[in-house]
């Protein structure tokens, strides 16, 4: 407020309250300074402040506020609060905090949290204009987000002729898988002068070759029963007519492809024919995994319940190949 507009309000004030003059400019000067303080109050303008609404601090769950601010660094932040001992107030001078070089990865902190909060609202309802602001944030910042991904593009050419190279690189099979999971490799290798004679073959040949070798491999992989002991309770006819049948199962194992390993187990049958629990008693083999197999395809079986309501002792000979 100028001096001739303090002036002219200070003689219409004095006309209409009849107030001494010399008094009037005096009270408009600490009022009009008093205005001045308050516009010129120094204050930290920020948006895209993240969270939005800041929730409860709980123990071991610190609350980080995301923002930027615009122009010069200045004014304070003050944080107020109810904590257990009662109020809590804390000022922050931000003149009195320089900006670091080691602090840049703060914009790429907040803009990760703007993209998880839209990527949250996305999947309850999405939306087009949200969809293009996590596109945006990521081009912006090099993020990885649902709609951005990062492509390495290489300067350096490898391939000057532009002819491809194909590389085979072998792999050994897992433990205990067999060789047919590689298809018809170990067919080809093993009949190679009668696929030589064939020009072009067929998935039928292949498939011809297969049944060729099978029986042979099958007839390496064998489990025979040997001597079986039913204790009381079981009938012994039944019991080996459950084994031959569940036998099968075992050659699956490679203590099939060994020939004369014996395995000795005992069976503890339940009173509803369950297998509770197997033991090795004899082994002619250290292979414990294929042991470990066996076991568990044997707690598989089920036998008629016993007839006295007990228990059952069942010992059993395996013989491999």
């Amino acid at each position: 407020m100028d001096r001739t507009t303090s002036a002219k309000k200070a003689s219409s004030f004095n006309r209409n309250r009849s107030i001494s003059w010399g008094f009037i400019p005096q009270r408009i000067y600490q009022c009009a300074h008093k205005c001045q303080e308050k516009l010129n109050v120094v204050v930290l303008v920020t948006y895209d402040v993240e969270p939005l609404s800041i929730p409860d601090v709980l123990a071991d769950r610190p609350v980080i506020v995301f923002g930027k601010y615009r122009g010069q660094s200045r004014g304070k932040i003050v944080l107020n609060g109810i904590s257990g001992n009662g109020s809590y107030r804390e000022a922050i001078d931000v003149r009195a905090v320089k900006p670091l070089p080691d602090n840049s990865a703060l914009r790429y902190l907040w803009a990760r949290h703007r993209v998880a909060l839209l990527s949250d609202y996305s999947k309850l309802r999405p939306n087009d204009e949200r969809q293009k602001e996590v596109t945006d944030l990521g081009l912006a910042y090099n993020l990885l987000t649902a709609y951005t991904s990062f492509v390495a593009v290489d300067t350096q050419v490898r391939n000057q002729n532009g002819e491809v190279t194909i590389v085979k690189q072998p792999l050994p099979l897992p433990q205990g898988a067999s060789d047919y999971a590689v298809g018809g490799m170990k067919l080809s290798r093993a009949y190679a002068p009668l696929m030589a004679m064939r020009s072009a073959p067929s998935e039928l040949g292949d498939k011809t070759l297969r049944e060729e070798i099978r029986p042979k491999e099958e007839s390496k992989r064998k489990v025979t029963l040997g001597e079986v002991t039913v204790g009381e309770g079981l009938s012994p006819e039944a019991v080996f007519t459950i084994i031959q049948k569940k036998i099968i199962e075992l050659e699956k194992s490679f203590l099939a492809s060994e020939p004369g390993k014996k395995l000795i187990l005992g069976l503890t049958i339940g009173q509803e024919g369950k297998v509770k629990k197997v033991s090795i008693l004899s082994s002619s083999t250290k292979n414990d995994r294929c042991q470990q197999f066996i076991i568990e395809q044997v707690k598989k079986w089920r036998f008629p319940a016993t007839q006295n309501g007990q228990e059952a002792k069942v010992t059993i000979t395996l013989v491999f190949g």
